[in-house]
């Protein structure tokens, strides 16, 4: 149902009528229905667990000895899925490990910078980043996309202190091809 609002004003004698619309639900027809707008045809939502494998000692801060806090991803990222919910038919399916290396690298500048890749299938269409925050430590995003670009996967593992990892990840199908390339 589309509801208009309106706000009227008299400018130096002139009656003015400003008006602007939007789509709301209305409590007796239900909520608006229609084809959804990002042509996702179904959904599956996941909880992540898995464990962190540091593959190189956090910095020593050179001022007074102190080792580091805060955000260290460098290491393998190994974790499974489980499924949590969906309204696809069939259900998608899910690989019985997902893994990723977080890797430390200086440039010819000496700029410290992280490479990471996707050690599972590295064939596979992914996107794979780290940054501080999260629910941890430190949060993953793991992005994998089928051939045909259609089935898409978001995984986001987070690092917590212990080095366990937990998180969440979704699935979703879409109509078109949502992969755009490196």
């Amino acid at each position: 149902m589309l509801r208009i609002a309106g706000v009227r004003a008299v400018v130096l004698g002139t009656l003015a009528t400003l008006g602007t619309g939007c789509l709301v639900d209305s409590i007796d027809e239900g909520p608006a229905q229609g084809p959804d707008m990002i042509g996702r045809v179904c959904t599956a939502q996941y909880a992540v667990t898995g464990s962190f494998q540091q593959t190189m000692p956090r910095p020593v801060n050179p001022e007074d000895g102190t080792t580091l806090t805060g955000c260290w991803p460098i290491g393998v990222w190994t974790f499974q899925v489980q499924q949590e919910q969906t309204d696809c038919s069939p259900a998608p399916g899910i690989l019985p490990q997902y893994q990723f290396r977080v890797e430390e690298r200086l440039d010819a500048d000496g700029i410290q910078y992280q490479v990471t890749t996707y050690m599972t299938d590295p064939t596979a269409r992914n996107r794979v980043k780290v940054s501080q925050g999260g629910d941890g430590l430190c949060e993953g995003e793991l992005n994998l996309f089928s051939t045909d670009g259609k089935e898409v996967w978001i995984l986001k593992p987070e690092l917590y202190a212990d080095n366990h990892l937990g998180g969440d990840g979704e699935y979703s199908l879409h109509k078109s091809d949502q992969w755009i390339g490196d």
